[in-house]
């Protein structure tokens, strides 16, 4: 009885650490840019594997979202900016390895529509219509391949400068 109970807590601890190990193996964290580049969001992705990791670009199609909410709890509805058709990149991140992306291009043409945090969908280009002054709950949506499951950024709460 003894042995069975033995075996029983080693397959438990197996099957728990093997269930860790199928956890997110990317982290990532967003900011806004500095200076001119201040309505631009800053992406950090993060490899938190022990091993290189080959992950899709953020500036690919269906890579990246932007959830975003107003004062309220409110959803802001993303609005469409443009049709793009970007070609697709892979980025390559040693073990602990940081990569950050500020895509100045979506930037530029969601800024000439009043519009920020720019992403692309699986159709095109959309951002967000933010009133300056005014505060915002943001989480950032990372795909590492496009048949994989997401990971979310925490909550930010920024107020719109």
């Amino acid at each position: 009885m003894r042995l069975m109970l033995l075996v029983f807590a080693v397959f438990l601890l197996s099957a728990a650490t093997s269930a860790r190990a199928d956890g997110p193996t990317v982290s990532v964290d967003w900011s806004f840019g500095q200076g001119t580049n201040r309505h631009a969001a800053v992406i950090t992705i993060k490899n938190l594997s022990g091993q290189e990791l080959k992950i899709q670009h953020p500036g690919n199609r269906q890579a990246l979202a932007f959830v975003v909410m107003d004062d309220y709890g409110n959803v802001i509805t993303p609005e469409g900016v443009a049709k793009v058709d970007p070609r697709h990149q892979d980025i390559v991140l040693k073990a602990g390895e940081t990569f950050e992306h500020t895509d100045s291009q979506w930037t530029k043409l969601a800024q000439e529509k009043g519009l920020t945090l720019p992403f692309l969908t699986g159709t095109g280009l959309f951002a967000h219509k933010l009133t300056e002054g005014s505060s915002y709950r943001v989480t950032v949506i990372y795909r590492p391949s496009a048949d994989s499951e997401g990971v979310a950024s925490t909550e930010k709460v920024v107020t719109f400068k």
